[in-house]
């Protein structure tokens, strides 16, 4: 624990009847009152010291006459500081006028809200130390102004005010920040409480307002309608779309002119949609410099996969520096949370643009056009994957869908309409074998187009493209299509022979089925909470070319598999029966 946390447990000690998040709004103005009580802004009654021999009923009326100066933004209902809460004043003045002397003038309250135990939706926060690496990616050049929009904790804006940085920021929740930044002795910048994305900041002109340096870090939770952006007067946003991480990003080219560091869920790496029109313009103007995989554990309110986004509206970049944060780099907090260690070094490693195990620069027109996936795993090898690409090398390959078209399975909801079918689940498909059974019930229409095609059908062979991904199986009997038929569950798909293909559905099964097979499908994979499979990437998975002899032997070792699959159920069922005459109920 550091000793500017030390002041603040001291500092919370006067409330042993309330949690942390019920007393830090007084806490914070407390302090900011003691901050400004050193300047000439307050008049000589009204510094904190001089509240020390007053009656409690004087202290809160000062209190309340010094708070707009404290911030503008005070009128909020879960900030405000009422009757009970006031209570606690008199000793907290006593308590911060003696921590004066012991330090508090220097108090560095920049991650207040991180040391929080119960951090709220309005103020969550990051590592102190992912702070201090975003604010050195972001300032590397000592720009005059930053650009802080959504800033919600003030980590971000209080570390760029004391590098003396000119600030512009805007927060539809701007206490936190307000409250952060007045800890800081002298001027600090006004903070503009608005969404960018709904009123952004303009210039007199009534032009977007262009900074040189933009820092932000972007949350999936908000929404869009189409009608809040359809008309947007400055045609920020190309893509039509729900997704406040597609429209924030637009929102942060159209008033950057220079350098932009965004912290994004890493959803935007790969998704398809919205997500994939943005990084296709991105690669196609070269506007990516970096990106950086964070490691988990470095917020406090959310579990998502994040990565660092280094964007230049300027400067054109041929390459894409992609940076996999290692282990070495990071350290176990006093929570048991992640931060950042060696700052300087990985600072180094991010902005080096030699090629090392936690590092690769990647040319843009070796990015693929069609899924502009930009995920680091794609790029940045691990030892397994690095072998994996010497022997793919050494051998013929085809693509999957030179022999295999890939159906996708229907998107349906079990509904009062259709036909009564059965689904293959995930738990369906046997280690070993052919796939026996479908085990869900449900409905099918009949009626759409190419609603025969979903049904399964000889030799199909199902692959898992989320949760469980990668686990395959192989149909050799399946009932007929229509009722009573079999079609694949939401998460699988089908790899369905091409007439034109040669290629047999059973040899592909081994091979995807084989060590070699599933560290493939293991490279493909996207997401972290739920691992996902996307159909593009594999239809353009390499597989290798094989002979007649060889799917010949992959095949007959996969029907020796299944005969010695059906010894075993034949023996489980004799094995159940032995004993299970005796004792019935």
């Amino acid at each position: 624990m550091t000793q500017d946390e030390q002041l603040l447990e001291q500092l919370m000690e006067v409330f042993v009847d309330l949690s942390w998040a019920e007393a830090l709004p007084l806490v914070l103005q407390t302090t900011a009152w003691a901050s400004l009580s050193r300047t000439e802004s307050l008049p000589v009654d009204l510094t904190l010291p001089r509240q020390m021999n007053l009656s409690p009923q004087e202290q809160a009326d000062n209190f309340r006459c010094v708070q707009p100066l404290i911030s503008s933004h005070l009128t909020s209902t879960s900030w405000t500081v009422d009757a009970t809460l006031l209570r606690h004043l008199p000793l907290l003045i006593e308590k911060v006028v003696l921590l004066e002397k012991q330090g508090l003038r220097k108090w560095c309250a920049d991650d207040v809200m991180y040391w929080s135990s119960e951090p709220t939706p309005a103020t969550s926060a990051i590592a102190p130390s992912l702070a201090s690496f975003l604010v050195s990616l972001a300032t590397f050049d000592a720009p005059d102004q930053i650009y802080l929009p959504w800033e919600r904790s003030g980590q971000l804006a209080a570390r760029c005010r004391r590098r003396n940085i000119d600030c512009w920021i805007e927060s539809s929740t701007p206490l936190a920040v307000d409250l952060v930044l007045a800890q800081l002795s002298g001027a600090y910048p006004q903070i503009y409480k608005n969404d960018p994305v709904l009123s952004p900041a303009q210039s007199e002109s009534g032009q977007l307002k262009q900074f040189p340096v933009s820092l932000s870090i972007l949350e999936p939770a908000q929404r869009y309608s189409l009608k809040d952006i359809e008309n947007d007067p400055h045609e920020r946003f190309p893509e039509k779309t729900h997704s406040n991480i597609v429209l924030s990003v637009r929102h942060l080219l159209a008033q950057t002119h220079g350098k932009i560091v965004v912290v994004v869920p890493n959803g935007l790496l790969f998704n398809a949609g919205a997500e994939r029109l943005l990084r296709a313009d991105l690669l196609q103007k070269r506007m990516i410099h970096t990106v950086i995989g964070l490691p988990d554990g470095l917020f406090s309110r959310s579990s998502t996969a994040n990565s660092v986004l280094i964007l230049d509206t300027v400067k054109p970049s041929d390459s894409i520096r992609f940076v996999k944060i290692t282990e070495e780099f990071t350290a176990s907090g006093p929570r048991k949370d992640t931060e950042l260690a060696k700052l300087p070094q990985l600072l180094r490693a991010t902005r080096d643009r030699d090629d090392n195990l936690m590092a690769i620069n990647v040319a843009v027109s070796a990015i693929a056009r069609d899924e502009c996936n930009l995920e680091i795993g794609r790029y940045l090898l691990d030892e397994q994957t690095r072998k994996l690409s010497a022997v793919l090398a050494m051998q013929h390959t085809t693509k999957m869908f030179d022999h295999f078209e890939v159906v996708r399975a229907r998107q349906h909801a079990t509904s009062a309409r259709g036909v009564f079918v059965r689904e293959i689940q995930a738990a369906d498909l046997p280690d070993y074998g052919h796939v026996l059974s479908a085990s869900k019930d449900s409905l099918f229409d009949l009626s759409t187009a190419k609603a025969q095609s979903y049904f399964i059908q000889r030799n199909d062979v199902l692959i898992c493209l989320k949760g469980a991904v990668g686990k395959v199986g192989i149909v050799k009997s399946a009932p007929e299509r229509g009722a009573g038929g079999w079609v694949a569950g939401q998460s699988l798909a089908i790899l369905r022979a091409r007439p034109s293909g040669h290629y047999d559905p059973g040899a592909l099964m081994v091979y995807l089925r084989s060590p070699m097979g599933q560290a493939q499908l293991s490279r493909l994979t996207v997401g972290s909470s739920i691992p996902t499979l996307q159909g593009s990437a594999l239809k353009e998975l390499e597989i290798p070319t094989m002979n007649i002899v060889q799917q010949g032997m992959a095949v007959e070792a996969l029907e020796e598999e299944a005969s010695v699959q059906s010894e075993i159920e034949a023996l489980r069922q004799k094995q159940s029966k032995i004993a299970s005459a005796l004792w019935k109920l």
